[in-house]
């Protein structure tokens, strides 16, 4: 809620003042109204607000009107009215000087008036301008919304946006391209480019960063400084920019959906089992500026409710933003198509950075997308990416798709939301290959089933606290403390596993029994 000094000196209480100081600056704000008298006055005032005074106690010498001028500076007030008593001295060109070298605008009333009709009449005229504020943003917003909805581009935003507040307004999209309206000449775009590249950006002009997917993707301006821009121009500089980020996305992902649409060959790739040098020749024909490096095939499985195309491709291309950027600069391009009939998503992952550790930047790849995306990737029902191995020779890319399948059986009984490289199962692969046959389901028994059925029957956790033992490579110490409990407990649920099941844990070889068996329930029956 403010309105600018030049607005507050067309009110009828200031139809006969002299503005001897900061005529240029009357688009200063301010929010309330406030009567100040005393020569100490700095610990009285907020700042911002428009000053009514007599001058009657710190009009006395030039020393104390001087002093009393720079508080009213350093408060940053929007203006200083005087109705100055007939009976006191008349200011001194020191004073006038002073307020002029920082553009405050001194505003003297020619005749006598009452500041309580002043104050009466700027408050009322505050509290319904409050008013009309809202229903200009919301007609703002209805036409921000309609540029949104015809797809126009960001001229029309920045028309609209002007239209509003009367200001120059710009937009500059690093690296690609500066709009404005009114339109700059091609010499001021370029000066504005330099400036905004060297980061001399003026004080003069009030920015916000736009941002799309957390990234930020360009910066608004307009030619105002940010102290002197009134409440309606920032809230509707802040809604433009939302409109443009929002505006932004759905280009990207036009952009992305219309990539995914091409990308019918990678089916091709993985089901015709063709060689190396024909994957090799296909992909250097769609982009020979990519390095044909070690790649992966990769799945993320969508709901069978959303199985629908315009859903699902809409979908993906939104994943595919969150996701490039951080794969990307990791040191991976990736190409992504739509798998209707086994209810898919299928990417192709390629290294770009020979030579360097692939499996460290991948797993920081992941470990960045699910710390800085969970969110938004479960908000489109996206529950899990899992990714096949990586291979050299080509003609296998349908096997890294095969293991892609075999680590999302192997993730779904695992928490949704996570990321899984088909190397980084460890003993899951040996357990992916031998399946739920009868060996397997015997050495569970063998060395899990008396402890399993202890727990069900007495609602004890001894099971657990096997795992939590061997995770922690037989640590009693570490064990205890992560079970939250004393070593002396520890000790004695030990002794009852080893009676149950007759195996010794200390040895070396039925400790790793005891984990692959772990292993092995934990893979069938899910997270112990």
């Amino acid at each position: 809620m403010s309105i600018t000094v030049q607005e507050a000196v067309k009110r009828p209480s200031f139809s006969n003042i002299t503005i001897v100081t900061g005529n240029n600056f009357l688009t200063r704000s301010f929010k309330w109204v406030h009567v100040v008298e005393k020569a100490e006055c700095g610990h009285l005032i907020n700042g911002g607000e428009l000053i009514l005074t007599t001058g009657i106690e710190w009009n006395k010498n030039e020393q104390t009107s001087l002093y009393f001028l720079k508080q009213i500076i350093d408060k940053n007030v929007a203006a200083l009215c005087i109705d100055l008593d007939r009976n006191t001295n008349s200011l001194s060109p020191k004073f006038f000087n002073l307020a002029d070298s920082y553009n405050l605008p001194i505003i003297l009333f020619n005749e006598e008036v009452k500041f309580v009709d002043i104050t009466l009449d700027l408050h009322k005229y505050l509290l319904d301008f409050e008013g009309s504020i809202w229903d200009d943003l919301d007609n703002l917003f209805i036409q921000l919304n309609n540029a949104l909805n015809r797809n126009k581009e960001i001229d029309t935003f920045l028309k609209v946006l002007h239209e509003a507040i009367n200001l120059q307004v710009m937009f500059y999209q690093a690296k690609e391209q500066i709009w404005s309206f009114p339109s700059l000449t091609k010499v001021e775009q370029k000066k504005v480019q330099s400036r905004v590249d060297a980061g001399n950006e003026s004080s003069e002009c009030f920015k916000i960063p736009i941002y799309v997917l957390n990234k930020e993707i360009g910066i608004l301006y307009c030619n105002k400084e940010t102290q002197l821009l009134t409440k309606f121009e920032k809230l509707a500089l802040e809604r433009c920019a939302n409109f443009i980020s929002q505006s932004l996305l759905l280009k990207y992902q036009h952009i992305e959906r219309e990539q995914i649409e091409k990308n019918d060959w990678i089916h091709s790739i993985i089901n015709e089992k063709l060689d190396h040098q024909s994957v090799l020749s296909h992909m250097e024909l769609l982009d020979n500026s990519i390095k044909q490096n070690e790649m992966s095939i990769a799945i993320i499985p969508f709901t069978k409710d959303n199985n629908d195309m315009s859903y699902t491709n809409r979908s993906l291309s939104y994943i595919m933003l969150l996701i490039r950027e951080t794969l990307s600069s990791n040191g991976f391009h990736l190409y992504a198509t739509t798998d209707f009939k086994n209810s898919y998503f299928t990417l192709l992952l390629i290294n770009q950075l020979e030579g360097y550790n692939l499996f460290k930047r991948f797993n920081n790849a992941i470990n960045q997308i699910q710390k800085q995306n969970s969110n938004d990737i479960q908000k489109n029902r996206i529950n899990y990416m899992s990714v096949g191995i990586f291979v050299k020779d080509y003609s296998k890319l349908h096997y890294s798709h095969k293991t892609a399948q075999k680590t999302y059986r192997l993730q779904m009984n695992k928490s949704k939301g996570s990321i899984t490289l088909y190397q980084n199962l460890r003993i899951n692969r040996l357990l992916s290959n031998l399946g739920n046959n009868q060996e397997t389901k015997d050495i569970i028994q063998d060395y899990l089933g008396p402890v399993i059925d202890y727990d069900k029957t007495n609602g004890s956790s001894l099971l657990y606290t096997l795992h939590i033992y061997l995770k922690n490579q037989s640590s009693k110490k570490q064990a205890a403390e992560e079970l939250y409990i004393v070593r002396q407990t520890l000790y004695h649920r030990l002794e009852k596993i080893t009676s149950l099941v007759h195996y010794d844990i200390s040895l070396p070889q039925n400790r790793f029994m005891y984990e692959f068996a772990l292993h092995a329930y934990e893979s069938q029956a899910g997270e112990i």
